[in-house]
């Protein structure tokens, strides 16, 4: 028999607020959506040991999820200053801040070749109705921020249609949760 303190953690991104583009608004869901995210798309199989960008972070949620199951480090993205304290903060909480890089920046703006790193997986959850998608996905093949294999994971409202192929990616992998679509493209 496995001690407790011996097991893994696992974390499921749990918060009191509700994602209203998730179709989860007002509803007592918690972590079940981003559970659904990782299972649903497959996301729980190809994180580990992977480099990972989250280019809009939020909360963290999506990169923290990686980083419990497996994923090597997460580069978080956000231009909220106080949701960029907070991802630092949780970092250093789990004690895990050494996997972790925040940048408090505009995702749409930033200068990516400053990093000098290309990642295997990339997150991509713009807000929803902002037209942030096809023009993030252009900023990713501009400054080149995917390796060879690598993947691209799109969170976005059910109403926007993406292509199988979209700027010499292929799409593997499509889901619908409520009003939220999911995608995922590999190079």
């Amino acid at each position: 028999i496995i001690k407790q303190s011996n097991l893994p953690i696992r974390l499921v991104a749990s918060t009191p607020c509700f994602r209203k583009e998730a179709g989860s608004y007002g509803k007592d869901t918690k972590g079940m959506i981003r559970q659904h995210q990782f299972y649903k798309v497959e996301l729980v199989s190809i994180v580990e040991n992977k480099d990972c960008l989250d280019m809009f972070a939020g909360t963290g949620a999506l990169g923290f999820e990686a980083l419990s199951r497996g994923s090597k480090n997460v580069v978080f993205f956000d231009r909220d200053k106080r949701l960029c304290s907070a991802i630092d903060r949780m970092a250093k909480k789990l004690e895990i801040s050494n996997q972790c890089r925040v940048i408090n920046s505009n995702a749409m703006t930033f200068d990516y070749s400053v990093l000098g790193k290309k990642f295997d997986l990339i997150f991509l959850d713009p807000p929803f109705e902002e037209d942030l998608v096809s023009k993030s996905l252009d900023l990713i093949s501009k400054f080149d921020l995917l390796k060879v294999g690598g993947q691209i994971y799109v969170e976005c409202e059910a109403s926007l249609v993406l292509e199988d192929r979209v700027n010499n990616l292929k799409k593997i992998k499509a889901s619908k949760g409520g009003a939220t679509k999911y995608y995922l493209y590999e190079s």
